[in-house]
């Protein structure tokens, strides 16, 4: 399983592998399209047009890529829901397995999240209130959301084209001529945040599972040993 697959149901679901591939594709896209807007920009300022177009016309297909993909996970979701419907999931045979305190400070100690995490926060309420079936749900909307500002988005650097077309992208971005860092941000931030809470979510799902399981905690680490093994790679790397 990847880096921030859930697992509900003590089995390998693809839904729950397909839910976790798709966001990391959306986020990527929006990230390579905003590498050819970069582009772009370093084309008219070196004077190429034709490249330039380019570009530009690369950026929007990536965000409609996005799109896209935000369009797949709903339906991914909604399979998964599906099946932890037909397997039966019930979130109380999970929860008695672990202190959720004691989980957090042991993630906090291990450093894999920081103290007072808010992304934290809201995957371990959202769960403990109203189950995975609730977080499944909260992703679709908030997924949802960021779609609609997707499209905005791509209507912003649709008006990066037009005046790239005239020459005038850089001095429209960086004259707020053209709300570009409001709109790119707008969408940037929340597909961020989504992600820190969606791999949180996934982390307790990972520990339930485990312990359900009877299989090793993720919190069955010495955080000694393990700043010491830091600590050594860290002066074999001064060494070289």
């Amino acid at each position: 399983m990847g880096g921030k697959n859930h697992q509900p149901c003590d089995q390998y679901l693809p839904e729950s592998i397909l839910m976790s591939k798709i966001t990391s594709e959306g986020l990527a896209a929006i990230e390579t399209g905003n590498s050819f807007l970069e582009d772009a920009l370093l084309a008219e300022v070196n004077g190429n047009g034709t490249e330039q177009n380019y570009y530009l016309d690369k950026a929007i297909m990536k965000l409609v890529e996005a799109e896209n993909t935000i369009t797949e996970f709903i339906k991914c979701v909604d399979n998964l829901l599906i099946k932890m419907d037909y397997l039966a999931f019930q979130d109380e045979d999970y929860f008695h397995t672990v202190d959720f305190q004691s989980f957090q400070n042991s993630m906090i100690q291990l450093k894999i999240i920081l103290p007072n995490s808010r992304a934290w926060e809201v995957a371990q309420n959202t769960i403990q209130e109203k189950g995975f079936r609730g977080m499944f749900q909260i992703f679709k909307s908030t997924m949802a959301g960021i779609k609609n500002n997707i499209v905005k988005l791509r209507e912003t650097f649709s008006l990066c084209s037009e005046s790239g077309r005239l020459g005038n992208l850089v001095k429209s971005i960086e004259e707020n001529k053209i709300p570009l860092r409001q709109d790119f941000s707008r969408v940037y931030l929340a597909w961020l945040e989504f992600s820190a809470i969606f791999t949180c979510s996934s982390l307790i799902s990972t520990e339930l599972h485990l312990r359900r399981q009877g299989f090793k905690s993720m919190m069955d680490v010495d955080v000694s040993e393990m700043d010491i093994n830091v600590s050594k790679s860290v002066l074999c790397e001064v060494g070289k």
